[in-house]
């Protein structure tokens, strides 16, 4: 998608259903935005503006999918301009944005997050295996996970708030790292940035940053 949002959401059906909305400042507008669907391999969704939709004349198209929330599904959600939203379903998701906010949350299987100039936000992902972000801020949330999990940021904070036990491997360029008291002692400052290795577990949570702190 180009500006609009994409919102996935699980329910109890076994059927995937897709909707979407297009808005533009004039009627007549609307023909100049068009939809793609093709089914000859899964199902996908994409949209084509005509040379009519210009920087004086805006047009969007919001989706909203609906998903099994039991039948494990290969998703591919890219867009710009806008918001991806999901809450749900299952299987192996690949998700990219340019210019937004991402927002996952209790989808079951693998994740994979890359973004420019985004928001990230993910909550109970226990399968979120990497986010690479330029830009922007990331909140990752999760009683557990169930592998490693590599982030890497340009300009980002990045702040992870986790139940199990786990490995961190922490390192910043240019950033600051806020440790709770008991573990400030792992702090280690060079001449290139900090670092820190804490903590014990089954998983390495590696996160490294240019310019961005971690918490």
């Amino acid at each position: 998608d180009i500006n609009g949002d994409i919102r996935v959401e699980g329910w109890d059906s076994n059927e995937v259903q897709v909707t979407w909305v297009i808005t533009c400042d004039e009627e007549e507008e609307l023909e100049e935005v068009t939809v793609i669907s093709d089914i000859e391999n899964g199902l996908s969704f994409s949209v084509d503006y005509s040379d009519e939709i210009t920087d004086e004349h805006h047009g969007s198209v919001d989706f909203s999918i609906m998903v099994p929330s039991e039948i494990p599904m290969e998703y591919s959600l890219e867009n710009v301009n806008g918001l991806i939203q999901v809450a749900g379903g299952s299987g192996n998701a690949s998700i990219s944005l340019v210019n937004g906010e991402i927002e996952v949350s209790d989808f079951a299987g693998d994740v994979a997050v890359e973004a420019v100039n985004a928001d990230i936000q993910t909550g109970n992902i226990a399968g979120l295996k990497s986010v690479e972000i330029v830009n922007g801020t990331v909140e990752i949330s999760s009683d557990s996970i169930d592998d490693d999990l590599c982030v890497e940021s340009v300009n980002a904070d990045v702040s992870v708030i986790m139940n199990n036990e786990l490995i961190f491997d922490l390192e910043t360029l240019s950033g600051e790292i806020s440790l709770p008291d008991i573990y400030r002692s792992a702090l280690v400052e060079n001449l290139v940035g900090t670092s820190a290795g804490i903590g014990s577990g089954d998983y390495l949570v590696e996160i490294a940053t240019v310019n961005g702190d971690i918490s």
